[in-house]
């Protein structure tokens, strides 16, 4: 099991550790903007924690150190079979999901000596600069609809993400400290060093193969961080944040130089309203936004094995009356890679894509299996050599290939998207709609900064930050 806070690198490390031979589950998350070679996460595993968390009118923005959520042991045991279903003997099955910090100790009391954790930790300014970065982005995403669903969060209350990191490494820390010999810690810098991960994966039997950290990129990751964050956490909270932070370094035997942030001072844009309290115009839609202890959206249910072998069973049915039926087809290729019968999957999506190549929803389907279930580079061999045969290319796989090889290319791209969503004035209004949300002035400048860095030039905004960060203040926290 993978875990760690989120933005803390999990990711990264699932990817490694998925070049080294472990397996992952076939229905993954896939890549995005925020996170361009994928997630890695398991929709089952994500779902199981997230419906724990919500039948406690709680969720995944969990700052409290002591609270501790309820667990289900049915459906664990249900979620847990489907994992294992039509595995392998000689399988290492790798789950990775930042929500399992919250539950370590559960797995733990079920699974015994099943299963070993592999943690990541990263300095607790930069994963709360990387949550800011991500959640403006979802914000600035949202102009026309204006439904933040738990985005503005981390404005309207701003130690949130600092007390999550809190929580979280907390959690990780009295867990290692409990079973030293099953768990491996690692910081975020460690991750580059291959004989480090190497020598600390074989703790626990675990290997490191040598061409995994060819999947590894510095450049997708940035250790500059807004002084506003300095500004908007107390000095209090900023001493418990490094001292937990140089107790989880010195358990991860991190020897090297400490891992000084770089402070930035953000520029107040000259082009916008400043970050005031305005009325905004009744005619737009109003702010809307979901608190932290609450859902916006329905968890789906963790199915048992004979719930899913039936549904299967009446896919076949009714493939006997049509079995040329392409959407039939698709949902029995997503109900066999739900009971990980993915050979069996690839082989129908295939016959699919051979018989019907004008079919995009197959081609796509096939691409996320083999990316799942063997890698990307298997993935995208595969699509070149369909096209190479004549078949029509797809944006969609096209602008995945583009995110995980030139990501610069690809977030240029999906900036200038959103700058050109809407007119200035719209921009100007939505911000002062915000604004009167938001009650904590320097978190209000906070946004409203983030806001216009994102809808000014791209190039530009990229350039100064990456200036600012270098010739900026540099100071060890």
């Amino acid at each position: 099991m993978v875990a760690g806070f989120h933005r803390s690198g999990t990711s990264m490390l699932t990817q490694l550790l998925r070049e080294s031979g472990c397996t992952l589950s076939p229905d993954l998350i896939g890549p995005s903007i925020k996170n361009p070679d994928g997630h890695f996460e398991d929709r089952r595993v994500k779902n199981f924690h997230d419906r724990l968390l919500a039948d406690a009118n709680l969720s995944w923005q969990f700052p409290y150190r002591e609270k501790r959520v309820g667990f289900d042991d049915v459906a664990f045991s249900h979620l847990v079979e489907i994992l294992m279903a039509n595995r392998r003997p000689t399988d290492t099955l790798l789950i990775k999901d930042p929500r399992a910090c919250l539950f370590l100790e559960d797995w733990e009391r079920r699974l015994g000596d099943e299963v070993r954790y592999v943690f990541v930790v990263r300095h607790w300014a930069n994963c709360v600069e990387s949550l800011l970065s991500r959640h403006s982005l979802h914000i600035a995403e949202q102009i026309k609809s204006r439904h933040l669903g738990q985005h503005l969060n981390f404005w309207l209350q701003p130690t949130l993400a600092a007390k999550m990191w809190l929580t979280y490494n907390e959690l990780l820390l009295n867990f290692k400290q409990k079973h030293p010999d099953k768990v491996v810690l690692l910081t975020h810098d460690q991750l580059s060093d291959a004989k480090c991960l190497a020598r600390k994966l074989e703790n626990i039997g675990l290997s490191c193969a040598a061409n995994a950290f060819t999947c590894y990129d510095a450049t997708k990751f940035s250790n500059t961080v807004s002084s506003r964050v300095l500004e908007l956490i107390p000095h209090k909270l900023v001493n418990e944040l490094t001292s937990l932070w140089d107790e989880l370094r010195a358990y991860a035997s991190d020897s090297g130089a400490d891992a000084s942030v770089s402070f930035y001072s953000p520029k107040t844009p000259s082009f916008h309203k400043s970050a005031t309290v305005v009325a905004p115009p009744k005619s737009l839609n109003p702010i809307r936004w979901t608190p932290p202890d609450a859902f916006d959206w329905k968890v789906p249910k963790v199915l048992t094995r004979e719930e899913l072998e039936a549904i299967l069973t009446a896919t076949d049915k009714l493939l006997e009356s049509s079995p040329l039926q392409e959407s039939l087809l698709l949902d029995r290729a997503k109900q066999l890679m739900s009971l990980n019968r993915t050979d069996e999957a690839r082989s129908l999506l295939r016959g699919i894509v051979l018989t019907k190549s004008y079919s995009k929803q197959a081609r796509v389907a096939l691409f996320e299996l083999n990316e799942a279930s063997r890698s990307y580079d298997s993935a995208k061999e595969q699509y070149l050599s369909e096209v190479s045969r004549g078949l029509e290319r797809i944006a969609e796989l096209d602008d995945r290939i583009q995110l995980r090889e030139n990501f610069a290319a690809a977030r240029l791209q999906y900036v200038k998207q959103l700058q050109t969503m809407s007119s200035t004035e719209e921009k100007n209004q939505y911000v002062a709609a915000l604004m009167a949300e938001i009650p904590n002035s320097i978190a209000r400048q906070d946004l409203s900064e983030r806001l216009w860095g994102i809808w000014n030039s791209p190039k530009a905004y990229q350039e100064t930050k990456r200036q600012e960060g270098t010739a900026g203040e540099q100071c060890k926290v």
